[in-house]
């Protein structure tokens, strides 16, 4: 578990533009890596959101489980924000909640 929270951690490249609140983004994963969720990111005030929207109930488990660790990942690794803020969405990739 600790393994998938810093493999995701890596994957997510943040733009200057991110950085400075201009922007967002959306990663899907996949299929192979939680189930191919996808993760929306966004930036305001300093602040990188990060929410993790899943593709089953396992895939938001996971998610839901590896939250905490993949919050102090992002942290160390994207320092250019004073914040990491990491949700998982109820409901799932193409349904509305």
């Amino acid at each position: 578990m600790n393994n998938v929270a810093e493999a995701i951690a890596d994957q997510i490249l943040v733009t200057p533009s991110l950085v400075r609140g201009e922007g967002q983004m959306i990663v899907r994963l996949k299929p192979e890596v939680l189930d191919g969720s996808e993760i929306h990111l966004s930036s305001e005030s300093g602040t990188l959101a990060v929410e993790i929207v899943p593709s089953t109930q396992n895939a938001a488990k996971l998610a839901t489980e590896a939250m905490p660790r993949l919050e102090t990942a992002l942290a160390e690794h994207v320092a250019t924000f004073r914040q990491v803020s990491v949700s998982v969405r109820k409901g799932k990739v193409n349904e509305t909640v």
